[in-house]
């Protein structure tokens, strides 16, 4: 129905807003009781008590015994109203930006343009400090993308849209949120291969570049 409908493209335009939030230059900033879905209009006095023992019992679930997530990222996209998507996405670009503060205190915001005729449909952006870099991308306008219920996600959605990196970026990339390679051909990422498995990305430089660009 219209709410399910606003809901899941709201959705979206949540698990981007978190992502942004969190890789853009400054300090991102978190209301507690924050970290799954609010659906209620915002409004200064619609603050309430929160249910930290729910929280700490989803986190725990997501993290399993501590080596890795316990829950695939298909099993979250399918149940992304329950909240698990945001709660998994806010920790794994959190844990990424405290492992890595130089990048995000000091590092270089640099835009990153779209090719195709989707271009207008993505928002991205690296950060860079000497050889460390981050390539963040959200989808956007996402009514034009998917029907409801349909992640922006694989071939299907992006077909031969691309990404254009920066001057001097890597070329191998590892997805923070799936674990997936990613690499680059003549200097562009294909979308497809960007959300392949995830509605938003995370991309860092793969630990063999990194590597290289010391040396």
């Amino acid at each position: 129905d219209f709410q399910k409908k606003i809901a899941f493209y709201g959705s979206l335009n949540g698990l981007a807003q978190a992502l942004v939030k969190i890789a853009f230059p400054g300090v991102p900033d978190f209301y507690q009781g924050s970290e799954l879905w609010d659906l209620r209009l915002v409004d200064p006095d619609n603050r309430g008590p929160i249910d930290f023992t729910n929280r700490i019992q989803l986190l725990q679930a997501l993290c399993g015994d501590g080596e890795g997530w316990a829950v695939p990222v298909r099993e979250l996209l399918s149940h992304w109203d329950d909240g698990r998507i945001k709660m998994f996405l806010v920790c794994k670009a959190l844990g990424f930006r405290v492992s890595n503060p130089a990048l995000f205190a000091q590092g270089d915001y640099i835009p990153v343009e779209a090719s195709g005729k989707k271009k207008e449909n993505v928002f991205a952006f690296a950060r860079r400090s000497r050889s460390a870099w981050a390539l963040i991308a959200v989808p956007r306008l996402s009514t034009k993308l998917v029907v409801p219920g349909e992640p922006p996600i694989g071939k299907e959605v992006w077909g031969t849209n691309t990404l254009c990196l920066p001057r001097n970026a890597p070329e191998e990339w590892v997805n923070v949120f799936t674990g997936e390679r990613v690499t680059a051909r003549e200097s562009h990422l294909y979308l497809r291969d960007v959300f392949k498995e995830f509605p938003v990305a995370l991309l860092a430089v793969s630990s063999a570049e990194r590597k290289l660009s010391a040396s």
